[in-house]
């Protein structure tokens, strides 16, 4: 029982160094471009460590978990596997293999099973709102010193901040109002300085936790109230939204989400039309090609005439799978993706947990609309992450629905013996 509980101790900390992680990393960035100018190398290899000792701490944390070594041996297999044979149907993709590679093994992997591992999310979430501090830390040196590399710093600063940020804002506890102020801070952070795709993916995050919430309390009247509350502040912003936006587009002239906003581009897709539409017209035209894993990235990177194919990606993973392994194959994992995906939200909603409100809100939500509109499965964490978070609440889920069942047979059977039942 002692290990058991350090284990869980151990797997609530890797969580939450798997969170802060990007942050931790970009810090150092920013604080060496500024003041140490040891150069780029030095923070890559400084991100090469964090990524590697949390690699290792999370093979120590699963060596006793049978079920995460299962996991992470079939994951590590399917996609070697996978990366074989599409570099035999194309051998020019040894190009990017390398980097590729690197990204699985440190970060898509590792966000796969440290999600996927936790039997609970209560003291995960405790871990990051104790480190609050590691997101005020953030935000000073980004204001202070990286604001002005805001072209360079403000997609990584937005998705670096989202998650930490809406598990605070969520937070709960005896003292939540200094891990909400902070949370709220950086939510500001988001909107004024750093890309438009994190403020429409974490507004959306709020208001369905939100409603989960309102819609949970069992006092009608209070719910109610709240609900009119809600709808009465919702119209009067509405009303004013064109004077507060520019009010604080007078405050902040160099946001680059109220640049969008005040010129009414604020759902331009910053050229990831142009991906979706040479995307779907590829589809159409040879529905049943399969170029490999990372095959889109050719065939955008030639459509285009691109000098890095790295970047050239779909921007939406179900349209990025459709063209790596052709238009059947990948219906059929675009398929079981949603269903997982479809699932975990059922039963989290069903469990009426907080932690759980708390991971659908904080994670799955935004992660499932960045997988829609920005992301890529091989180069960001949040497509294996947000399932790992989903097979973790469908575990939960049937761990208690088998729990209930047993205590169910086990008071009838209690019944049958004190009635002497045949």
């Amino acid at each position: 029982m002692t290990i058991r509980i350090r284990t869980e101790k151990i797997k609530e900390l890797l969580f939450c160094m798997f969170i802060y992680a990007t942050i931790i990393v970009d810090v150092f960035r920013i604080a060496n471009n500024a003041f140490f100018h040891l150069g780029e190398s030095a923070s890559t290899v400084f991100r090469n460590v964090v990524y590697i000792f949390i690699f290792v701490l999370m093979i120590i944390c699963i060596r006793e978990d049978k079920n995460s070594i299962k996991r992470f041996l079939i994951l590590s297999a399917a996609y070697v596997t996978v990366v074989l044979i599409s570099f035999i149907i194309n051998q020019d993709l040894g190009i990017l293999i390398k980097n590729s590679v690197l990204i699985f093994f440190s970060r898509i992997a590792p966000a796969y099973i440290i999600a996927s591992s936790m039997s609970d999310f209560k003291g995960a979430i405790e871990r990051v709102i104790r480190w609050k501090w590691v997101v005020l830390i953030y935000i000073l040196v980004f204001l202070s010193v990286g604001i002005s590399n805001t072209r360079y710093y403000y997609m990584n600063v937005g998705y670096n901040l989202l998650f930490p940020t809406l598990i605070l804002l969520f937070s709960k506890g005896e003292k939540p109002i200094l891990a909400k102020g902070i949370g709220v801070v950086s939510s500001v952070v988001i909107l004024l300085f750093c890309a438009r795709g994190t403020t429409l993916v974490l507004i959306p995050s709020v208001l369905l936790f939100l409603v989960i919430k309102t819609f949970e309390m069992k006092n009608k009247k209070k719910r109610f109230a709240i609900i009119g509350t809600m709808l009465i502040v919702g119209i009067l912003l509405i009303i004013n939204l064109d004077s507060i936006f520019e009010l604080l587009y007078n405050q902040f002239p160099n946001s680059r989400t109220l640049y969008y906003i005040m010129h009414g581009d604020i759902m331009d897709s910053s050229g990831r039309n142009n991906f979706y539409s040479a995307g779907i017209t590829e589809l159409m035209n040879n529905p049943f090609t399969i170029r490999g894993i990372l095959g889109d990235r050719f065939y955008f990177g030639k459509c285009f005439s691109l000098a890095d194919f790295e970047g050239a990606f779909a921007h939406n993973v179900i349209l990025e799978v459709m063209l790596q392994f052709g238009v059947l194959i990948g219906f059929v994992i675009s398929f079981l993706f949603l269903k997982h995906v479809g699932q975990a939200f059922y039963y989290g909603l069903k469990m009426r947990k907080d932690d759980v409100n708390i991971m659908i809100c904080a994670i799955i939500i935004p992660s499932f609309l960045i997988c829609l509109t920005t992301a890529s499965y091989l180069s960001s964490i949040e497509t294996l992450f947000m399932i790992g978070i989903c097979s973790s609440i469908i575990s939960q889920k049937k761990r208690i629905a088998t729990r209930s069942s047993y205590e169910k047979n086990t008071h009838v059977g209690r019944l049958c013996s004190t009635d002497n039942c045949n």
